[in-house]
């Protein structure tokens, strides 16, 4: 019975319960109810139409006023706005310390609404906000509100739609007054570029009140859209009081991909590249000339050694040997064992981005000693994804544990569980290598590339399998019911991604906003798709449990106006796709 059990074997036990778990336990007795009931309220999950609509009804607002005091983490990803009207008419979450808020879409008086709620809710330590398009001047105030109204905040997550331009005022206003308790600020918004004429550059430079230093920041991530020549002023006069204010950082990054369209905030302007030389070593070798593509000539691509001797090359700057912080290659489906030995140099002197065009020109071996050695990467993007063999991934520890984009395909896995291949045919006993070993042995290799994933707790997106290209289909105009494209490429050597296969290893990528596994013979189903619903809050898409894109003219002249099927879907039964969660299939 409850009552003969300490506080703390109660907490312990409520601890591994699902909330629907705790639900019924409170209804056994007064005992149980005044046990498990600051536990059932601990965390509140809006996710999806179904639970959005249940917060509607009367009896759960009723419970709402009741229980708020027991609150500590909100995870929102409703549908509209009502769930937000009801928070900010409670009148206060004392003891709420966690809000993350996901919507779909904002309406006119969305801002106006999470604002009222920031402002009563000043013990805030973790705020997570994505904003996917704002009405003018809702930008500048739901960040003033969040620099006066929440002084006790350590991390914060904040991406406001990038179309629309905030005022360089306010931004740095807000940067220079958020909470000293500050410990990682991501923070996406633009402030220059595109203005309606030029900024008062006298208010800017003006001292701004009650501007504080900032010396528990350690992370800080920052994603703004600026040119170097037009906004030569405006951006160093928006960030330097607030990075001069920061003596301990450790990571700095501009959220870039690649800089075809805009300069790096960070290279752009050597008095900002200063500042955060002296506070980061991470900075220290790296060259400010950092996008050069390499090798994108189709006609005549360049050799091996030729690519290999540019990566190596090294330049100097006030005496200091250089690296690269981003990297372009076209390495194409050739192998190229030179170029991947740079890349694994250069992954030790600092290389923070790698995009690669045809990865498979880059060996696994190759690949895995890049992630071994990579301490200062955050981008691993090819456009075909190359294999990396699961035996490599778990020889040993990943040190790039900052990483945020990963694109990859991880193979070599056992699958005895599969018995057709992509065409649907049987594959015969004996003949496959996806047989060479048990179920048993198979989860046992995926147990550990989870947990290889899993420690990369940084992660925004991750993309496994094969996302092919389109032209590689094939057309099976003899199947039952009509002509029926096919891939060749779809991977089944892959991991399964089921709970029983070890999926639960990777709960502590809580940052996780993307995860497709495009083109594998996974196992997704109702109940890991719940699953990561509830255990993953920043997810907004899951891709790889059906198709949303048709093969065009491209594949066959003979057929440009047929819409013809794909002959294998990506492994998810209907069940997964009806669930209501608070993200999107794709």
């Amino acid at each position: 019975m409850a009552s003969i059990l300490l506080p703390e074997l109660s907490a312990l036990i409520a601890s591994y319960l699902h909330q629907r778990d705790l639900s019924p336990l409170v209804r056994v007795n007064s005992e149980y109810r005044s046990a498990y009931t600051p536990h059932l309220w601990e965390t509140l999950n809006v996710s999806g139409r179904s639970h959005a609509t249940t917060f509607k009804t009367p009896a759960t607002q009723q419970a709402l006023h009741r229980y708020c005091h027991h609150i500590r983490t909100i995870r929102s990803r409703p549908p509209d706005m009502h769930f937000l009207a009801l928070l900010h008419d409670i009148p206060a979450l004392c003891n709420l310390t966690r809000f993350t808020f996901l919507p779909q879409y904002w309406y006119e008086q969305s801002v106006v609404s999470l604002v009222l709620v920031l402002k009563r809710n000043e013990g805030l330590r973790f705020l997570t906000v994505q904003s996917p398009s704002l009405q003018h001047g809702d930008g500048e105030r739901l960040l003033l509100a969040v620099a006066e109204s929440l002084p006790r905040l350590k991390e914060l997550d904040l991406s406001l739609a990038h179309d629309k331009v905030l005022s360089p005022n306010v931004v740095r206003t807000f940067l220079e007054t958020l909470s000293e308790n500050l410990e990682t600020l991501t923070l996406g918004a633009s402030f220059c570029g595109g203005m309606q004429g030029n900024p008062n550059f006298a208010t800017l430079g003006k001292p701004v009140e009650g501007s504080r230093s900032h010396p528990k920041l350690r992370i800080f991530n920052l994603s703004t859209r600026c040119d170097a020549d037009k906004d030569l002023m405006i951006v160093p006069a928006v960030l330097l009081t607030f990075l001069q204010g920061c003596p301990n950082l450790e990571s700095v990054d501009d959220d870039l991909i690649t800089l075809k369209n805009y300069r790096s905030w960070i290279f752009a302007y050597p008095v900002i590249l200063d500042v955060l030389s002296q506070r980061t070593t991470e900075l220290t070798y790296l060259r400010q000339e950092c996008n050069i593509p390499l090798g994108f000539n189709y006609n005549n691509p360049m050799r091996d050694f030729d690519m290999a001797d540019i990566i190596s090359s090294l330049g100097k700057r006030n005496g200091i040997q250089e690296g690269w912080n981003i990297l372009s290659l076209m390495t194409g489906q050739q192998p190229r064992p030179a170029c991947g030995r740079a890349l694994v140099k250069a992954s030790m002197r600092g290389l923070r981005k790698l995009i690669l065009d045809g990865g498979a020109g880059i060996s696994s071996r190759d690949i895995q000693a890049i992630f071994q050695h990579g301490r200062s990467l955050r981008v691993f993007r090819p456009y075909a994804l190359p294999p990396l063999l699961a035996s490599h991934c778990i020889r040993s520890p990943w040190s790039c544990t900052r990483l945020t984009i990963l694109n990859l395909q991880i193979s070599g896995i056992p699958r005895p569980d599969i018995q057709i291949d992509f065409m649907g045919r049987p594959i015969p006993p004996g003949t496959s290598p996806l047989h060479s070993g048990t179920m048993e042995e198979s989860r046992a290799l995926q147990r550990k590339v989870y947990t290889q994933l899993g420690s990369l707790t940084c992660l925004r997106e991750l993309t496994l399998g094969n996302d092919s290209f389109v032209s590689s289909l094939i057309i099976d105009d003899n199947a039952k019911d009509g002509p029926v494209y096919f891939d060749p490429c779809f991977q089944s050597d892959c991991l399964e991604m089921s709970l029983a296969s070890g999926l639960a290893l990777l709960s502590g990528l809580q940052a996780l906003q993307k995860l497709r596994v495009n083109n594998m013979d996974h196992r997704l189903g109702a109940e890991e798709v719940k699953w990561i619903d509830m255990t993953l809050p920043n997810l907004q898409i899951l891709g790889g449990l059906r198709r949303t894109e048709w093969p065009g003219s491209s594949i066959s002249q003979s057929r440009s106006n047929d819409m013809i099927p794909f002959g294998r879907p990506f492994g998810a039964g209907p069940a997964a796709l009806q669930c209501n969660v608070g993200f999107k299939f794709e």
